[in-house]
C-alpha cells in the first residue's frame, strides 16, 4: 500500500513537474534583441559629406609616415574589407 502511494506521488510530482516544464511561458519566442532603427533617428547624407569621406578615406597625410590612406589597405571593390 505504501509503495503504491510513493509511486501515485512521484508520478504526480513527475508529471506536475513535466507540464511546469512545458508551460506556453517557457515555449514563447524571446524578446527581439535587436531593436528596428527608425528613419527620423539615421544621419542625413549630403553630397559634401560624403566629398569629404571619400577624402577622408583617400588622404594619405593623416598617416604617421604620410605614406599610407585608409584606402591603401580597405580597399572600396571588397567593400572596404581588408585585403
Amino acid at each position: 500500500m505504501l509503495e503504491q502511494i510513493n509511486c501515485k506521488v512521484f508520478l504526480y510530482i513527475f508529471i506536475m513537474s513535466m507540464i511546469g516544464a512545458f508551460s506556453t511561458e517557457s515555449l514563447a519566442q524571446p524578446k527581439e534583441s535587436i531593436v528596428p532603427i527608425k528613419a527620423e533617428n539615421l544621419p542625413v547624407y549630403s553630397a559634401d559629406k560624403l566629398t569629404l569621406g571619400h577624402r577622408l578615406f583617400h588622404e594619405r597625410k593623416l598617416s604617421s609616415n604620410e605614406e599610407l590612406s585608409c584606402a591603401s589597405c580597405h580597399n572600396l571593390d571588397k567593400y572596404t574589407a581588408d585585403g
